[in-house]
């Protein structure tokens, strides 16, 4: 059951909060008595205590979650960035899906486990599988579908409902049977393989001089604030980020953490995580060290050499120390992150929205209709982002700058 809840967490976290029940007559003879009432959903029970502390938009959030169920969806058509259009391969609806990450990684003919939701005319998926499931597999599926037809003349979301436990199962029995394990990557699309590559410098000052450029973003002082010098203050020791202007699947995020660079004394050490960035790094070190660089070793591995070999010795710590995202969570990078989304938020004051159907928000909030819209998209902004660990405090106080320019309510403050 471990090994099930690590592959499927995703798709799990919604059903339990939004769709599991229980049923007192089945625990009874196992002598299980459960605190909570039975036949409800922890987020009706939720709704039931504490629904009068939450403001309209989050009781339609959880409302509108209560029991949605899960199904197959094949996608038609993606705009990048923006969403999706999905044909549910059961019920037969078509509906366009607000989903601007998931957009960037899908193709027409792609298969989704996935439940969704719609609050205010805007679908969004909540809860997707993290497998993509083969379009030849589509056959399967109607054929699936076709069996629960012959107990029903119509399919609607209540059958969807009942057939809960079958659907999901046969979700699993898909992953098992029929699907590759999916390739590891990084934000680039490049599959994973840790490169670890050593250098001989002649001097690490002017290493540092050389290649802080490639810390886009970041000043030569908040780099050299955790440098470490000999007593003839001399930088001996430092270690920063290389970034890249722009990042894959986020418009709101300017720069992608390629690896991480770090000089002692005559030793310069480059971490990347494919081997396309590696090749890149060496061209830049031999552009901008000219000869006082030479490369002495380098160590490649895999994602399962990394791992130990076994799924169950992998350390969770070190998971982390790999993702793209473990740079982005340090203080100086966070510091960027504020300034850069400040921006961006401020920049979108005045952008046409597709959301608003090109509309201008600072426009908008003139008319009580066009106010009332904005505030509840960035209540909705809020609550999406406070789910990213990297950049949500970031982007958080971006929208609350935006709040005071267009004289909305901010925290602790009503309308």
């Amino acid at each position: 059951m471990t090994d099930l809840l690590r592959g499927h967490f995703d798709i799990f976290a919604p059903w339990f909060i939004y769709n599991w029940v229980y049923d007192p007559e089945e625990l009874e003879d196992e002598g299980i008595e459960l605190p909570i009432p039975p036949n409800m959903t922890l987020s009706q029970i939720f709704l039931e205590k504490r629904g009068k502390n939450l403001d309209s938009l989050q009781r339609r959030v959880l409302e509108a979650n209560i029991r949605r169920p899960y199904t197959f969806y094949e996608v038609k058509s993606c705009r990048p960035g923006e969403g999706v259009q999905l044909e549910d391969l059961i019920l037969g609806d078509v509906i366009d899906v607000f989903e601007e990450k998931g957009s960037e990684n899908l193709n027409p003919g792609d298969i989704l486990f996935a439940r969704t939701v719609t609050i205010d005319h805007v679908t969004m998926l909540d809860g997707c599988g993290k497998h993509k499931i083969p379009s030849d597999f589509k056959e399967n599926i109607l054929e699936f579908r076709d069996r629960i037809l012959q107990a029903y003349d119509t399919l609607t979301w209540e059958v969807l409902e009942e057939y809960d436990m079958e659907i999901r199962d046969f979700y699993f029995y898909v992953c098992d049977d029929f699907l590759e394990p999916l390739v590891s990557q990084n934000t680039d699309g490049d599959p994973l393989l840790f490169h670890t590559l050593y250098y001989e410098i002649d001097d690490p000052g002017e290493a540092f001089e050389k290649l802080r450029p490639l810390a886009k973003g970041i000043s030569k002082q908040k780099l050299l604030d955790e440098a470490l010098y000999d007593r003839n203050g001399n930088l001996v020791e430092i270690e920063f980020p290389w970034l890249r202007k722009g990042f894959k699947g986020n418009a709101l995020f300017d720069d992608t953490v390629l690896g991480n660079i770090y000089i002692k004394k005559d030793i310069l050490i480059i971490d990347v995580n494919s081997a396309k960035r590696a090749e890149k790094i060496k061209n830049e070190i031999t552009k901008r060290l000219k000869g006082h660089a030479r490369l002495r070793d380098t160590d490649i591995q895999t994602l399962e050499e990394v791992r130990g070999g076994e799924e169950d010795d992998w350390d969770e710590d070190l998971e982390d120390e790999l993702d793209d995202e473990a740079l982005l969570k340090r203080p100086e990078i966070q510091e960027g992150l504020v300034k850069i989304l400040n921006g961006k938020w401020e920049e979108w004051l005045d952008e046409e929205v597709p959301f608003f159907g090109g509309k201008i928000p600072r426009e908008m909030v003139k008319t009580k209709e066009g106010r009332d819209r904005v505030r509840d998209f960035l209540k909705f902004m809020e609550m999406e982002v406070r789910k990213d660990e990297v950049m949500g405090a970031a982007h958080l106080r971006g929208i609350q700058k935006v709040r005071k320019a267009l004289g909305l309510p901010v925290d602790g403050e009503e309308e």
